[in-house]
């Protein structure tokens, strides 16, 4: 099995230490770097170029969601996954806009937080089961013009959706499609009035409920 590079960020020492003997016990992954805040986070991830973060959503009473950006930008291809106490629709949904390819409870089994990491390494998105509706989910658009909208998507514009779906902004995708930002916000134009969504938050909750991101076998 391919090895999961992992960097810790999580203020408390005592879970800090926790995690670190819980991801030990499999041989896939490995926490290559460990953080007790953002600014040494932004430090470690230019420098070990993690596959994935784990980054407690609160550190020191502050919200960590601001500098899932800039953690990002210094390793665009590195995965950001957030770990909470809080079960806070709201929060999640501002983290998976900022960047985050998912969230997972602090209260979850530990096979919970290793299929996440395991799901967001694959490029996939990991939603809160806790929550009737995912955290992204607002007023959905009516499922009959939607799902009509369906048909009529080309393949660029389902292919735009499947790298949204993997957390990617438009230059990332302009640059995996080989075409130009413009043409990728013409795309989303379109895909935004086939299936009637406001934004990107609509549409990746629209694109889960419809199964148009891909899923690895389990």
């Amino acid at each position: 099995m391919e090895s999961i590079r992992l960097l810790l960020v999580e203020d408390h020492l005592m879970m800090r230490a926790a995690l670190r003997l819980l991801l030990s016990g499999y041989p896939h992954l490995k926490v290559v770097a460990e953080a007790e805040n953002c600014q040494g986070a932004l430090a470690l991830v230019a420098q070990e170029r993690p596959d994935v973060v784990l980054l407690d959503i609160f550190l020191s009473n502050q919200s960590s969601i601001e500098y899932i950006a800039a953690l990002r930008a210094r390793s665009p291809q590195t995965r950001i996954l957030m770990l909470t106490g809080a079960p806070d629709a709201s929060l999640h949904a501002q983290a998976m806009a900022q960047g985050a390819q998912g969230v997972v409870r602090k209260e979850e089994p530990p096979e919970v937080l290793l299929q996440a990491i395991e799901r967001v390494h694959a490029g996939h998105l990991w939603f809160d089961t806790c929550f009737d509706l995912n955290p992204f989910a607002s007023d959905p658009a009516p499922e009959d013009e939607a799902t009509n909208g369906l048909a009529t998507l080309t393949t660029r514009e389902l292919e735009v959706i499947g790298l949204i779906g993997e957390g990617l902004k438009n230059k990332a995708i302009a640059s995996r499609m080989r075409v130009s930002e413009k043409t990728v916000q013409n795309h989303l134009t379109s895909i935004f009035r086939k299936l009637d969504v406001n934004d990107r938050l609509e549409l990746a909750a629209f694109a889960r409920r419809s199964h148009l991101l891909k899923s690895s076998p389990d």
